[in-house]
């Protein structure tokens, strides 16, 4: 099997583990029942799948729990957008146990990242961005924009 090959079919494996497990699982308890016994490459896998937006994690204490997170709550809503500088910001609504919620993903070949919000706190979200860009504005870095 080719390294691509089993790359793939290594996250197929790590999805359908998550999938299975819908209250959470941690990384032992991945490792206790299923064939993966490399702990640093199923954790490699499972923040792959946290930065694209299908997985989610949370810590409490030194317990990092691993959850799937739900499909597009609306598929037709995935936003992908082309910046004039050539970066790629994504957007789609997922539903997980907190309820609905928006991912964003921005990628300029040397900045990536990904950000799971709840729904609920999307207007302070955007409270906060608007408080960046009045600061980012007042420096004469960006031209002025509004969120609502």
């Amino acid at each position: 099997m080719s390294t691509n090959d089993q790359e793939e079919y290594i996250k197929k494996k790590v999805v359908e583990t998550l999938e299975m497990n819908q209250n959470g699982i941690t990384v032992p308890d991945i490792i206790d029942n299923t064939y993966f016994k490399n702990r640093q490459t199923l954790i490699k896998h499972l923040e792959r799948l946290i930065s694209s937006g299908r997985a989610y994690k949370t810590k409490r204490r030194n317990l990092t729990t691993y959850y799937i997170n739900g499909r597009p709550d609306q598929p037709s809503i995935d936003i992908k957008k082309l910046t004039d500088s050539g970066s790629i910001i994504k957007g789609k609504i997922l539903q997980n146990e907190f309820g609905k919620c928006i991912y964003l993903e921005y990628d300029d070949n040397n900045i990536k990242g990904g950000i799971l919000i709840n729904s609920k706190d999307l207007k302070h979200f955007g409270e906060v961005i608007n408080e960046l860009i009045k600061e980012i504005t007042d420096d004469n870095i960006i031209s002025k924009s509004n969120w609502n």
